[in-house]
Parts: C-alpha cells; sequence; structure tokens
C-alpha cells in the first residue's frame, strides 16, 4: 500500500496536481489530506484540519497510519518530510514549492508573516531533509537548484512532471471552433510573486501610448481592495480588465478556452500549470523570461517581468501576429506511478 500525505496542501495548483494522482492510481493506497484541498472523504481518503507541517500533530497522524496500514511506500506531497523517520521501506517527497530554495527567490517582495514563514520552512528542510529517501521535481532546474542549496545527493532524485494532458486536450476539441477567441487571461490569485501590479502598469501603458484596449481577464479575490480599486481605475480612463473572482477550476478553465491569449508575469514558478494548461487549451501564451521556464515551454512571446514597458510593447507585438506556444514537458504520470506502486 502506497501512503500519501498531503495535509500540507491548498487548492492551488498543487491541489490540482494531487486530484490528478488519485485519479490515475489503479493499487492500494490511502491519502491523508487537508480539507482545504477540496477532495470527499471516502473509504481511503481522510480530510483532516490544518496542521503545522513542523508540528507534532501531523507527526502523530503520520505515525497512527503507518502503525495502523503497515504501507510498503509513502509519498509526502507537501515540499516537507515530517519531522521524524516513519517506519516505512520507501519514502519519497514531492516538492512543488520554488519558493522554498532561497537562491531562485531573488525577486518577489514578502510581507514580514510570508518572510518568516518560507524561512521556518526552509529551516525545516534542511532538519528534515533526510526523513525522506528519495525527492521528486517538476523540472531538471528545480532539481538541481534545490541539490546545490540543500546539499542533497541528486542519485537520490528523479524529475517527474505530470498533469492532466487528456483532460485539457478533450475541453479544448470540444470548444466550438466557429467561435471567435477574444482577450488575455490571467489565471492566478493574488499572491504579491504573481505581479498584478506591474500587469495593470502593462495595460495603462498600452491604453494611454498605443492605443490600445485589449480585454484582459483576472481571476484574484475581490477581497484585495488594492488591486480592485486599481482595476477600477484603469477602466474608469478606458481599459477594459475583468475580474472574475476566485473561479471553480472548470469554471476557469472553460474561461480560458473562450481566450486567445493567456499571459503569466509571475516573478517565480515551480512548474507553471498554468502555462501548460494554457498551451494544451491552444491559447497564445504570453510569460517571463524566467529560466527555470524553458524547460516547460516554448512560449508564443516573453518579457522581462519587471519592466512595464517590456510587458506592454511584447503584448502589443503578439496582437499583430503571434504563434501558438508549444509544451517542452512530457507527462510523466506512468513514470511516477511504477514509482510509487507497492513491490
Amino acid at each position: 500500500m502506497l501512503l500519501i500525505d498531503a495535509t500540507n496542501l491548498s487548492a492551488g495548483g498543487g491541489g490540482a496536481l494531487l486530484k490528478y494522482l488519485v485519479s490515475e492510481i489503479n493499487f492500494p493506497f490511502h491519502l491523508v489530506v487537508s480539507h482545504r484541498v477540496g477532495l470527499s472523504e471516502s473509504e481511503n481518503i481522510q480530510c483532516v484540519g490544518r496542521t503545522n507541517p513542523l508540528g507534532k500533530k501531523r507527526q502523530q497522524i503520520l505515525e497512527q497510519l503507518v502503525s495502523r496500514l503497515r504501507p510498503d511506500k509513502a509519498l509526502y506531497f507537501g515540499n516537507l518530510p515530517p519531522r521524524k523517520t516513519l517506519d516505512v521501506k520507501n519514502t519519497y517527497t514531492y516538492f512543488h514549492n520554488a519558493h522554498l530554495i532561497q537562491s531562485m527567490d531573488q525577486r518577489c517582495r514578502y510581507s514580514i508573516k510570508d518572510r518568516l514563514r518560507y524561512t521556518m520552512i526552509r529551516r525545516g528542510i534542511r532538519k528534515c531533509l533526510t526523513n525522506t529517501q528519495q525527492w521528486i521535481f517538476q523540472t531538471p532546474e528545480i532539481r538541481k537548484a534545490f541539490v546545490a542549496e540543500y546539499a542533497f545527493a541528486e542519485s537520490n532524485t528523479h524529475v517527474l512532471p505530470f498533469f492532466d494532458e487528456q483532460q485539457l486536450r478533450q475541453r479544448c476539441s470540444s470548444f466550438d471552433a466557429t467561435q471567435k477567441r477574444d482577450g488575455f487571461i490571467y489565471l492566478s490569485d493574488d499572491r504579491p510573486h504573481k505581479n498584478h501590479r506591474r500587469l495593470l502598469d502593462a495595460w495603462e501603458i498600452l491604453q494611454q501610448q498605443f492605443e490600445l484596449t485589449p480585454t484582459l481577464h483576472l481571476t484574484i479575490p475581490r477581497s484585495n481592495a488594492a488591486l480592485e480599486y486599481r482595476i477600477k481605475q484603469l477602466n474608469d480612463s478606458g481599459c477594459n480588465i475583468i475580474n472574475h473572482g476566485l473561479m471553480e477550476r472548470d469554471d476557469a478553465l472553460n474561461l480560458v478556452v473562450q481566450c486567445e491569449f493567456s499571459i503569466f508575469p509571475s516573478l517565480l514558478e515551480t512548474l507553471g500549470l498554468g502555462l501548460i494548461e494554457g498551451a494544451l487549451l491552444r491559447t497564445k501564451v504570453l510569460c517571463s523570461n524566467d529560466k527555470s521556464l524553458q524547460y516547460v515551454i516554448m512560449p508564443s512571446a516573453s518579457f522581462d517581468p519587471l519592466n512595464t514597458v517590456d510587458i506592454a510593447e511584447t503584448v502589443k507585438n503578439a496582437i499583430q501576429n503571434c504563434d501558438y506556444a508549444e509544451i517542452k514537458l512530457d507527462n510523466q504520470i506512468d513514470d511516477l506511478l511504477r514509482l510509487l506502486a507497492p513491490q
């Protein structure tokens, strides 16, 4: 049996990947997962409340499950091994948060609270580094940076990206090809590294300097008063920006299919699931010129995410002439399942 620990997970990209992984498993497993992911409890899915990834409660939950289930393998799906080694023959940690690699996280400005949280988790990784036998990464660049920063043996690592390629292609094929696609979408929450402020500034440049008013669809929480005010200010001056607020995943992907472009000015991504989704849904993808993304996608165009003029000019040029993006990663879900399958 495989034990999956996803107690340190939310409903974002990591949650979407977990749901896909669970849907593909064809051998016995038990999942303990944060209720924030939105999975329903069943015989082999156990939902728990918020737990500190470095705290005693998570350790106690896992020790009790190991004692009761006696799993052959364990997958820690939240970037961090448990605080103590578990009595499991084979253990793996799936890493999907580049913010926990300090050498890659130089361009983001955080609140004091977030800065302290990331510092604590980085220390936790150092302390618990060998409480897992192997680490699994999404891209070669992330693995390289992690191995260098935490001095972990590369021979005990794997690069196994996965994403629900079939579902996305089916969604795209079901879209009415005669319906005109229009506008840009940035499918993202409002965390600071997502860089919405510079994107909105670029849309102001498009309107004021280039007399262009392309539609921009956003999905940021309406509780972000500062961004909501900025959007209203720009729309009052002639821009065309629509904030849909937080959306259910299916509704958000349906919105992507209706747009001609996906744009991603994020300052840091681990896999960039939204980039993959945008490409598979046949939008033209504009993104940051981040070297960690060179293994993920060949974008339609790229820009300096710190330069609002460059963002605006890239958008202007893309509207005039732009090719579709190409995915450079293979979906390695089968390889991952073979690694995790009980022996």
